[in-house]
C-alpha cells in the first residue's frame, strides 16, 4: 500500500518514536484518523498513518499544523500500541524511542525551537485582541503587545535579530544533515585515494570532526575529548562541541558545507541583494529557512540552512526552475535577512495605505474619532513595523517627526542618526495616538511632554521601548529609546579598555567602600560600564543592589529596584531604603540633585562601594559638579575613589576597512595637529572607512568606548579642596598618568579600532 503511493513505510520500532512527539498532534484527532506523530526531520514533523488513502485525515492533519508535514505509512498495530503510550490506556512510555536492543539506529532528538514556534503560531491564530484603551489612556490588562505585534505583521519570532535557533538545535540540524547527506552519497574508495593528504591524526575521524579540525574550528585534542563522549553517551558530536562552547552555529554550519563540497556564506559580510530576495515568497523563504541572496549570470544564488531538506529543494526548482545555486548560511542569520528583505520596501507602502480613507483634519477631529482610526489594521501594522525594523537594523532609538509636509522616520544606529522613511502628514496623528495608547499615555493630552514605556517580547528576547513626546509647532514629536532586556553584559576588553587603563580600574573597584563615578552625555554608554563592573564584583558573598530607571538589564544575582515617581519612590527615597537593607555595594543608576548625591556620599563615607552615573562632559568636571549641587569639598574628596569620563565612538568594520598613511593635511583636516598624532602613535596604521554590504556602506559596524579615568590622587583631593578649576585639575591628572579622552581615542584610531575623524566627532 506504501509503495502504491510512492511513500515510505517504516517500522515504529526500528524507526524510533520521540515521547516529545506526543505534543504535535492531540490524541482525539490522532486515535480518530489512526495517524501518530513519530518525530520531527528538519523541524517538519513525521506523521505515520495506517490508510495512506484517507485524504480527509492527512487534511485534518495539515489544517491543524498549518505546514506541511512528512507522512509515512505504517501498521495499524504499532500505530496503535504507539497511540496507547502516549496517551495513556494501560501501557507505560519508556524513557526514550523504543529501539531494539540489536539496532543501530540514532533517532535524532526532537526541534524544540520549531516546535515550540508552531505552537506559538497555532496559539497566536486563535488568540482574542488585546483589550482596547479607554479615552483617558488607562489600559485594562492588555495580552503580550507582541502577540498583536508578531500577529498584524504575519511574521514569527524568527524576525528578531539573535532569536533564531539555539545552538542545541543548530547542533541538532546538522547532525541530521550530515547523516542524511552521507546516507544518500556513501563514501567509495576513488574518495579515500582523494584524501591520501589528510593527516594521519584525523584519518579516522568522521567527516564532521575531520572538517573542523583540518579547517581549525576545533583543536585535535578538543575533537579528541569529545570524540571519546561520543562513543560513551551516544550524543552527537555537534551535540558535544556545541555543549562544550567549543564550537558556534557558524562553526557547524560550515562543517557541514565542507562535507557536502558546498560554498559557506556569512551574510553580513556577503550581502544580500534585496531586489532579488522577494523571487522566492515570504511564506516559502520563512518555512524552508531559505532565500535568494544574488544572481550569478542570471542564475539564483539560494542560501539555504539545509541542503538537505529535499522539500525545501523540490519548491525551490518549482519556484525558481532547475537551475539554481545553493550556498549554505546560518539559520539565525538567514531568518534575520529575510525579515530586513521582506520589510524593507514595506513601510511606505503601508505608510500610504494608511493613510487612504484617514482626513487629514483628524487633528481637529474629537477623541473618539482618533482612537478609531488608530486601532485600524493598517496604522497597527504601520507602528509595528516601525519597531520591528528598528530592532532588525539595531537601532538605539526611534524618531517620528511630524514635519510641515510629511512624517519622517528615523533611527539611530552605531550613535548615527538615519533617514530610513516618510510617511503622509495624514497618519501623523494616528501613529502619535496608536503609540500613546501602547505606551498608556493620556492621548487627550497634546500641549505638554509625557513620558511612558512600552515593553514587548519578540521571540526570546525582552524589549523596552522608553517613551517621550515632545509638542512641536507641526505636531508631537516622539522619541523611543530600545532597551533590550535579554543584552549580554560584554566584558572590559569588549567595550573598549585598555589593559593599562583596566589594570587601574580594578585597583578602584575592587576597594571595600568609595564612590566612583561615571560620567558622560546621555548615550555614552555609562550605564554599560557599570553592569560590567557589577558582573565582575558579584558573588554570593556579597548583597549588592541598584536602584534605576529605568532597569535595562536584569542581572542574576543582584537585587534591582525600578523607580516609580508616580508613586513617590525616587533615587533618593530608593537609597535611604537600601541602606537599611544591609548592602555591600550599590548602584544609583543616575546623581540628579543634592538629595541623591549626599546619600551616596554618605553611604561611601560608612563603608559601602557605591557606583553612580551623572552627566558631565570630563572627568575632572566631575568632582566640581558635586560642589555646585552642595556637597562639602572635603566629602567629595574624601568619598571618590575614581572618575570615569567616556564617550562611545563607533568602531570599524573589519571587513572593508583599509589602511593609509596620512599626509600633514589629512592629520590637520580631521582636526588634529602632526606633533599631536604623532606623540600618541605611528601614521603608518591609520585606517579610514570605504563602506560594504556588511556595515551598510557606513564603514562602521558597532562602537567602542573612549575613557579617561581618573583616580582621586592626593594632590588631586588638596586642589579641589583649595578652589583650583577644571582645567588646572584636568592638567594636573594628566601630569600624575591619566590618559585623556582626545588621546584615548587617538591610540584606538592607531590601533585600526576607528577613525580619526570618528574620534573628532565624540571628542572635542
Amino acid at each position: 500500500m506504501a509503495n502504491e503511493r510512492d511513500l515510505e513505510f517504516v517500522d515504529l520500532d526500528a524507526y524510533g518514536v520521540d515521547p516529545a512527539a506526543a505534543t504535535i498532534l492531540p490524541g482525539e484527532l490522532s486515535r480518530h484518523h489512526r495517524v501518530v506523530a513519530i518525530k520531527r526531520k528538519f523541524g517538519t514533523p513525521v506523521i505515520a498513518t495506517a490508510d495512506p488513502s484517507d485524504l480527509f485525515a492527512q487534511d485534518s492533519i495539515r489544517a491543524l499544523l498549518g505546514r506541511d508535514f512528512i507522512s509515512v505509512v505504517a501498521s495499524p498495530e504499532q500505530i496503535d500500541r504507539y497511540l496507547d503510550m502516549m496517551f495513556g490506556e494501560g501501557l507505560e512510555w519508556s524513557a526514550g524511542p523504543v529501539v531494539p536492543a540489536s539496532s543501530n539506529a540514532d533517532p535524532t532528538p526532537v526541534d524544540a525551537f520549531d516546535m515550540a514556534l508552531s505552537e506559538v503560531l497555532d496559539t497566536a491564530d486563535s488568540a482574542p485582541l488585546a483589550p482596547s484603551h479607554d479615552v483617558n489612556g488607562s489600559a485594562s490588562p492588555a495580552a503580550d503587545e507582541l502577540a498583536a505585534l508578531a500577529l498584524t505583521l504575519e511574521v514569527d519570532s524568527i524576525l528578531a535579530e539573535g532569536a533564531g535557533d539555539t545552538p542545541d538545535d543548530a547542533a541538532d540540524l546538522v547532525a541530521e544533515a550530515v547523516a542524511t547527506y552521507h546516507d544518500l552519497h556513501p563514501e567509495d574508495p576513488e574518495d579515500h585515494e582523494d584524501h591520501e593528504a589528510t593527516a594521519a591524526a584525523t584519518a579516522g575521524f568522521p567527516p564532521l570532526a575531520k572538517a573542523l579540525v583540518e579547517g581549525n574550528r576545533v583543536s585535535l585534542e578538543a575533537m579528541s575529548l569529545a570524540l571519546e563522549e561520543h562513543n560513551l553517551t551516544g550524543l552527537s558530536i555537534a551535540r558535544i562541541l556545541t555543549n562544550q562552547k567549543l564550537v558556534t552555529e557558524a562553526d557547524l554550519m560550515w562543517g557541514m558545507a565542507e562535507e557536502m563540497g558546498l560554498q559557506f556564506v556569512d551574510l553580513d559580510i556577503v550581502g544580500v541583494d534585496i531586489s532579488v530576495a522577494e523571487v522566492i515568497p515570504e511564506t516559502t523563504a520563512r518555512h524552508h529557512n531559505v532565500m535568494v541572496i544574488a544572481l550569478d549570470n542570471s542564475v539564483p544564488v539560494v542560501a539555504a540552512s539545509n541542503p538537505t531538506d529535499v522539500f525545501a529543494m523540490d519548491d525551490l526548482r518549482t519556484i525558481l526552475g532547475p537551475n539554481f545555486i545553493v550556498v549554505v548560511a546560518t539559520r539565525t542569520q538567514i531568518s534575520a535577512h529575510i525579515g530586513r528583505a521582506f520589510n524593507s520596501g514595506d513601510a511606505a507602502d503601508m505608510a500610504m495605505e494608511a493613510s487612504l480613507g484617514i482626513d487629514g483634519g483628524i487633528q481637529d477631529s474629537g477623541v473618539d474619532d482618533i482612537q478609531t482610526v488608530t486601532e485600524t489594521a493598517p496604522i497597527v501594522r504601520y507602528v509595528n513595523l516601525l519597531i520591528l525594523q528598528a530592532l532588525n537594523e539595531r537601532a538605539s532609538d526611534i524618531h517620528i517627526e511630524p514635519t510641515a509636509t510629511d512624517l519622517r522616520i528615523r533611527y539611530r544606529i552605531d550613535g548615527v542618526l538615519h533617514d530610513v522613511s516618510t510617511g503622509p502628514k495624514s497618519i501623523a496623528a494616528a501613529v502619535t495616538t496608536r503609540l500613546k495608547v501602547m505606551a498608556d499615555m493620556n492621548i487627550a493630552e497634546h500641549r505638554v511632554p509625557q513620558d511612558g514605556r512600552i515593553s514587548l517580547n519578540v521571540g526570546a528576547k525582552g524589549i523596552d521601548l522608553r517613551m517621550a513626546t515632545l509638542p512641536t509647532i507641526y505636531g508631537e514629536k516622539i522619541v523611543m529609546r530600545v532597551l533590550d532586556k535579554s543584552s549580554v553584559v560584554l566584558g572590559f576588553a569588549e567595550l573598549g579598555f585598555d589593559p593599562e587603563m583596566l589594570g587601574r580600574y580594578e585597583s578602584l573597584y575592587t576597594k571595600p567602600y568609595g564612590t566612583i563615578l561615571v560620567s558622560g552625555p546621555t548615550g555614552s554608554g555609562k550605564s554599560t560600564t557599570l553592569y560590567t563592573t557589577l558582573t565582575a564584583l558579584n558573588s554570593s558573598e556579597k548583597n549588592i543592589i541598584t536602584v534605576e530607571d529605568p532597569v535595562e538589564v536584569p542581572l542574576k544575582g543582584v537585587n534591582q529596584v525600578q523607580l516609580n515617581v508616580k508613586a513617590g519612590l525616587t533615587f533618593a527615597s530608593a537609597l535611604r531604603s537600601i541602606l537599611r537593607s544591609d548592602p555591600d555595594i550599590v548602584l544609583v543608576g543616575e546623581i540628579r540633585d543634592k538629595e541623591t548625591a549626599s546619600i551616596a556620599i554618605e553611604a561611601a563615607l560608612t563603608g559601602h562601594m557605591v557606583l553612580a552615573t551623572l552627566h558631565t562632559n570630563s572627568a575632572s568636571a566631575t568632582p566640581m559638579r558635586l560642589i555646585e549641587m552642595g556637597i562639602e569639598p572635603f566629602l567629595v574628596t574624601s568619598a571618590i575613589s575614581g572618575v570615569v569620563a567616556q564617550r562611545l565612538a563607533r568602531r570599524l568594520c573589519l571587513h572593508c576597512k583599509e589602511r593609509y598613511e596620512p599626509s600633514e593635511a589629512d592629520v590637520a583636516a580631521a582636526g588634529w595637529t602632526l606633533a599631536e598624532a604623532e606623540a600618541v602613535g605611528s601614521l603608518n596604521t591609520v585606517y579610514r572607512s570605504v563602506g560594504c554590504s556588511a556595515c551598510a556602506q557606513t564603514g562602521y559596524r558597532g562602537r567602542l568606548a573612549l575613557a579617561e579615568l581618573m583616580p582621586m590622587t592626593e594632590e588631586v583631593e588638596r586642589m579641589i579642596i583649595e578652589g583650583g578649576s577644571v582645567d588646572e585639575i584636568h592638567r594636573l591628572a594628566v601630569s600624575q598618568g591619566m590618559v585623556a579622552l582626545r588621546q584615548a581615542g587617538l591610540r584606538k584610531a592607531f590601533d585600526g579600532q576607528t577613525t580619526l575623524e570618528e574620534v573628532l566627532r565624540v571628542v572635542a
